[in-house]
């Protein structure tokens, strides 16, 4: 049987190099665009499984970076979950991400409980921890607003948990020791984490998470909400949940501040960091303007406009300075509304790993809380695009192009418009008292200092957006264009 198992994990390795298999990944979220031709298996993790069926973690590498695709393969069709066929010795078999599997998932689940320990093909450690659990019923495919992992909810007994998959494989894994610092503050509105993968030198591969029952995340909420006040035409009035979004957001950084773990306390943002802050903006326009140039025509007339843009986004980052002496800590990183899910009206927030374009060292750098506040702000934005979408269809696109160009942009556009203004002043007037309130220490002294220092975090933020879009959805790239200034 193990022989089986080995021909049928040596036949997927030689059908890895095909076209087919480039095209699959190529088809991947989490799998950056145009890096499909140099991808390649460089080691794997045979786990236990019954039958015939193989489950494996295979590590890709692609570009000098690693993947993990966790894979179960197996002679017959699954039944649940999609399935890709191939090729071995004339008959047909299958794989599929493993996560989606059962099988896998049982194998993972059971390593994890007996505390096991392996090593791949060329002798890399690999660590198993985590709670006795037992599989119910099949996974369930979950997205929590971010494309660089595969997530699935387990209905497991004692328990229902989260497996999340770090697709790319990266030294000092932020989210365990992030989560790990709220749940020694006691703080109760994130995830904790009962189990992991991880390797000799603690990169995580997957984590065991217990799983939150929720209404669904904050962006669907509040897109369905203003959908349904577009339609009935009603006049906007401030949300008590955008309310309660900006107290919850306080109260997490309130947590996040409090250790006093090397690690983990806060300092002052220095004048170094800061123009890293800023180099790093320079830089995601520089990527977007040569990824927006070499894209179909629908986006090339972005390009254009985009060169127009530098000076006044120079001067736009430049505003960045002006934080320096200001309270730091480590930060969410990456907010927006899919990550905030709405359990029993209150916030939650997931997804603790940082921006996913950014190297792992760089998320571990403290930044001032307010640019979690700025991103949460960006996000509104993304809500009255999708809106606008959902409304007019391809229609809004000629819309969104106006106001890019800042002509009039039509009668919605301005409504949806005057919404996020109103909601914006919600959430950061009900995040600025908690925080006033709870913990002083991590605001600068005045007010007054606030609004300018979060437009440039926003701005910083757009261009991140744009170069994401560019490179992943260039579809979008309009979204973030519309938030660049016009005029220095």
């Amino acid at each position: 049987m193990e022989e089986q198992k080995v021909k049928l994990l040596k036949a997927f390795g030689e059908w890895s190099a095909s076209t087919l298999f480039r095209e699959w990944i190529s088809r991947r979220r989490w799998f950056p665009r145009g890096w499909e031709a140099t991808v390649e298996i460089a080691d794997h993790l045979l786990l236990e499984a019954l039958g015939d069926d193989v489950s494996a973690i295979v590590f890709l590498r692609a570009e000098d970076e690693e993947f993990q695709l966790p894979i179960l393969i197996s002679k017959d069709k699954p039944k649940v979950g999609e399935s890709t066929p191939f090729v071995v010795d004339g008959d047909e078999a299958f794989f599929q991400e493993g996560e989606l599997s059962e099988a896998y998932c049982s194998s993972l689940l059971g390593l994890m409980a007996r505390g096991a320990k392996a090593k791949t093909s060329r002798g890399r450690p690999i660590a198993f921890r985590g709670p006795g659990l037992t599989i119910l019923s099949p996974p369930r495919p979950v997205t929590l607003g971010k494309s660089s992992n595969v997530s699935v909810i387990i209905e497991a007994a004692p328990e229902t948990v989260l497996l999340k998959s770090l697709r790319k494989v990266e030294k000092a894994s932020r989210e365990p020791l992030m989560l790990g610092l709220l749940s020694e503050q006691g703080y109760e509105h994130a995830p904790r984490l009962l189990g992991s993968v991880k390797t000799h030198d603690d990169t995580y591969l997957a984590e065991v998470l217990r799983y939150e029952a929720s209404e669904g995340d904050l962006g669907g909420t509040i897109m369905a909400r203003l959908s349904e006040e577009v339609e009935r035409e009603a006049a906007h009035q401030p949300w008590k949940i955008l309310g309660k979004l900006g107290e919850g957001l306080a109260q997490l950084h309130r947590a996040l501040g409090a250790s006093d773990h090397p690690r983990f306390a806060p300092q002052t943002l220095t004048g170094s960091q800061l123009e890293g802050q800023i180099r790093r903006g320079i830089g995601y326009y520089e990527n977007s303007r040569q990824l927006l140039a070499e894209a179909d025509p629908l986006v090339t007339e972005v390009a254009d406009l985009l060169v127009s843009r530098e000076r006044p986004i120079r001067n736009g980052l430049e505003r960045l300075r002006g934080a320096e002496g200001w309270p730091s800590i480590h930060i969410h990183d990456d907010l927006h509304l899919e990550q905030v899910l709405v359990s029993e009206g209150e916030p939650f927030f997931v997804d603790f790993e940082g921006e996913p374009i950014r190297p792992s060292a760089e998320r571990w750098v403290r930044n001032s809380p307010l640019r979690d506040v700025a991103t949460m702000l960006r996000s509104l934005s993304y809500v009255k695009h999708a809106v606008l979408r959902h409304a007019l269809g391809l229609e809004a696109r000629q819309h969104e192009l106006r106001l890019a160009k800042g002509e009039p942009p039509g009668e919605l556009l301005t409504r949806l418009g005057s919404w996020e203004v109103l909601q914006r002043k919600t959430l950061l007037d009900a995040y600025l008292k908690a925080l006033r309130a709870s913990a002083p220490e991590l605001l600068p002294r005045e007010d007054a200092e606030v609004p300018g220092l979060i437009l440039a975090w926003e701005l910083e933020k757009a261009l991140y957006e744009l170069n994401y879009e560019a490179l992943y959805r260039p579809e979008n790239v309009l979204i973030p264009f519309c938030a660049l200034p016009r005029n220095s």
